[in-house]
């Protein structure tokens, strides 16, 4: 993803927001059926550097949420979700469901 607002970390995705009220970035992990979120301090303390339009500390507090989940998960002696790749059998079980649905309502009779 090239939105200028989603991040990568260790194949972990995460889309970023601001919060104006608040003036803070937050975010959540987008990839996984875990929940990872973030959130960054107030705008008013943020850097002013910025990394693919995100200000750095975002990206810092996003990587180091990952890290403690990962953490957190390997001293439970669990192994965390994968990250969903988006190359999932889902898509390809979706696409012949699709051809066959079109196929049946074609009149078209399958074999199995």
């Amino acid at each position: 993803m090239s939105d200028n607002n989603t991040l990568s970390y260790k194949n972990y995705l995460a889309r970023v927001e601001f919060d104006g009220e608040g003036r803070a970035f937050y975010g959540r992990v987008i990839n996984t059926r875990e929940t990872i979120t973030f959130q960054s301090g107030g705008a008013g303390s943020l850097r002013t550097l910025r990394v693919r339009g995100l200000c750095e500390s975002a990206e810092e507090d996003f990587r180091q949420s990952v890290d403690t989940h990962l953490a957190f998960r390997e001293e439970l002696g669990e192994s965390p979700d994968k990250p969903y790749s988006g190359k999932s059998s889902f898509s390809a079980c979706l696409r012949e469901r699709t051809r066959r649905s079109l196929l049946q309502r074609s009149g078209v009779h399958l074999r199995r």
